[in-house]
């Protein structure tokens, strides 16, 4: 029950049904023309925003999605239960002939045609972790797909506090983090892999079961071309495994939650190694943000509680609670559409 002062909860300007079980991801890509839905049965719709109807449904895999991205807006990445990464092709000529059959309405796999299916390659799933993506730094044009290469990280199968960095389209792994042995930090819950605007370095910021949160960086390749990584930061700011985390659009500061009350703040910028406190540090009095986004201007952010309450923060000025909508229904993940770079 909202307090009496509270504002009204929003009421949703549209209704997209499509799935008849949890959704467990989304994603909005080609410049918010659509977003993708993925669900726990292994189900994708994607969405036009224009016309607010299907584009195109099918079983991407046997088991739930964990998550979805594009490359370059004319391919989806997804990421299944049953332990693969794959790749389909949906320029906006692709989309012809698919079939809008939604799940919804008892739809099975056979009925539906999938789109072009580019890669599969086996990844992780046995973390409650997503894949993460960036641009190659060494990114060469691929003759085969017109695309620069796309670098993938995911939790190591074996090594349940390492991440591992696969590069698309080899399907080659050509790198891994390993876990601190130092520090018990359980499975890695949460990264982001990114090239950091100010250092021009690869950086990964990795969230752990522990609470833990750290930051490493590629060095500079040697003549053997293997990689290693610098650790930049260490952190221990939850008493419960981090959930979710996202980083700012200019690469100077990351924000987490956790399965605990609190959202924290740090800044990259001040990166060192060893035992760094979190700029801003906020209780939210609300147990379990599952997942947070910032918005692609860097002034908002939003967490989605297992309250069942959207709560929208300011984070370019520090952390603070701006309005708490409580929508009807449980959900999972929130999304975040392209916002304009600047707010009026």
């Amino acid at each position: 029950m909202l307090p009496s002062n509270s504002p009204a909860p929003p009421i949703p300007a549209y209704i997209f049904r499509g799935h008849h079980v949890a959704i467990h991801a989304l994603h909005f890509f080609q410049n918010n023309r659509f977003f993708a839905s993925g669900d726990s049965d292994g189900w994708i719709v994607v969405w036009r925003l224009t016309t607010r109807r299907p584009a195109a449904a099918w079983k991407a895999h046997e088991g739930g999605i964990m998550g979805i991205k594009d490359w370059d807006g004319t391919r989806l990445l997804s990421h299944g239960r049953d332990h693969k990464l794959r790749v389909w092709q949906l320029r906006p000529s692709d989309f012809e002939g698919l079939s809008v059959k939604l799940p919804l309405d008892g739809t099975t796999a056979e009925d539906v045609k999938q789109p072009w299916l580019l890669y599969t390659m086996p990844i992780n799933a046995l973390n409650f972790c997503a894949f993460a993506t960036c641009t190659d730094p060494d990114a060469s044009v691929s003759k085969e797909s017109e695309l620069a290469s796309l670098l993938i990280a995911a939790p190591n199968g074996l090594d349940s506090g390492g991440v591992d960095v696969f590069r698309l389209p080899s399907e080659n792994r050509v790198s891994k983090v390993q876990s601190d042995k130092n520090v018990n930090t359980g499975m890695v819950m949460s990264l982001r892999i990114f090239n950091a605007q100010s250092t021009g370095r690869l950086t990964l910021v990795i969230g752990y079961e522990g609470g833990q949160v750290m930051v490493f960086e590629r060095r500079k390749q040697d003549s053997t071309l293997v990689w290693g990584w610098d650790q930049v930061l260490v952190g221990q700011p939850h008493k419960q495994p981090v959930l979710s985390l996202d980083v700012t659009p200019d690469h100077t500061a990351f924000i987490t939650s956790s399965a605990d009350a609190t959202v924290t703040k740090y800044a990259l910028s001040k990166a060192e190694a060893k035992q760094a406190e979190p700029e801003k540090t906020f209780n939210t009095k609300h147990a379990g943000q599952q997942d947070l986004k910032i918005r692609l201007d860097g002034q908002l952010f939003v967490t989605a509680g297992w309250d069942k309450n959207i709560r929208v923060w300011l984070c370019s000025h520090g952390i603070k609670k701006v309005v708490t909508p409580s929508p009807s229904q449980k959900f999972y993940l929130q999304p975040h559409v392209n916002a304009p770079k600047q707010v009026k």
